[in-house]
């Protein structure tokens, strides 16, 4: 038997960083859906398109803020501070690392833009009028959300998982909680968190710093939408900006 009443010293961070954790990841996920910002867009006027253009743009700003926001504050109270969970001007020297993948998951995302369940989902913005200041927008919003997703997954919970579990057990339980994170999606997409999350975690505690991971998802993320837009340029889908409000909260 355990005396749960009782709380070892010792026990007293990770409870707080997997407390803290779990509450900014809810209010996250169903404090910001982007059905529900479409909702509120269109009663200020917005039409159907820019709507949901809109909404998704300022999911993900959101979206980064709680997560990355989170992160940062709960990293400051952590042993080492911020530059230990990630955030070290090393890791940033290294970030070049996160390129290397990219090219080998090109096959894989080209043949994946192909499938008409997966472009039901990407690009999350369903529109036919992608001018300059949209796809910049759209790069740039991704770039952002990414940004708070790697500190919060790779930063706050990978680092302080390594330290607690070791090595490979602080990887793997990282990739476990990414693996949850991701189960909104379809099957393939867990799946593929599965090799994803260790190659993310391997290149976090390779390069010392969250860059290299936050580059190579920012590199799938954008890669994803361009091809998904060149494979689906002439479906029916893209010409009904209706798809946010079936969609659950993005996960990246």
């Amino acid at each position: 038997m355990f005396d749960i009443l009782k709380l070892p010293a010792e026990h007293v961070l990770p409870s707080a960083v997997f407390l803290t954790a779990s509450i900014a990841y809810l209010i996250y996920h169903y404090g910001v859906p982007a059905a529900r910002l479409q909702k509120l867009l269109l009663k200020r006027g917005l039409d159907q398109e820019h709507a949901q253009a809109q909404a998704w743009l300022w999911q993900r700003l959101l979206g980064g803020l709680i997560l990355g926001g989170s992160a940062l504050v709960m990293s400051a109270f952590l042993p080492g501070g911020v530059a230990a969970h990630g955030w070290g001007l090393t890791g940033w020297s290294m970030a070049w690392l996160g390129l290397l993948p990219l090219p080998l998951l090109l096959p894989i995302l080209v043949r994946q833009a192909r499938q008409a369940h997966h472009q039901r989902r990407y690009p999350q913005i369903r529109t036919q009028h992608w001018g300059a200041s949209l796809r910049w927008g759209n790069a740039l919003s991704w770039s952002f959300y990414l940004l708070g997703y790697e500190a919060f997954f790779r930063g706050l919970l990978l680092y302080s998982l390594v330290g607690w579990l070791g090595v490979w057990p602080g990887m793997l339980a990282m990739t476990s909680l990414y693996i949850y994170a991701h189960l909104p999606k379809d099957a393939g997409e867990c799946v593929g968190c599965l090799a994803m999350g260790l190659v993310f975690g391997a290149l976090t505690l390779i390069s010392g710093g969250i860059w290299a991971a936050w580059l190579l998802h920012v590199g799938i993320a954008l890669s994803n939408d361009a091809l998904c837009r060149r494979a689906a340029r002439h479906a029916t889908d893209l010409e009904t900006p209706t798809g946010v409000l079936q969609e659950a909260a993005t996960c990246a």
